[in-house]
C-alpha cells in the first residue's frame, strides 16, 4: 500500500508578470509505479502578486 507524500516548497519569485511573486506550494503524490517510474501528483499553490 502507498501512503502519499506531501512536500512544501517556497514561491520566492518568478518572471514576466510574477517577477514580483510570492507564496508557497504543496506536492502531494497521489499514485506512483515503481517499475515505470510513472506518478499521478496534486498541487496546491498559494500565489501573492502586489
Amino acid at each position: 500500500m502507498f501512503h502519499p507524500i506531501c512536500v512544501m516548497m517556497p514561491i520566492i519569485g518568478g518572471t514576466g508578470a510574477f517577477r514580483f511573486a510570492r507564496g508557497f506550494m504543496q506536492a502531494k503524490t497521489q499514485f506512483f509505479n515503481l517499475t515505470s517510474g510513472n506518478a499521478i501528483v496534486e498541487y496546491h499553490v498559494v500565489a501573492i502578486h502586489y
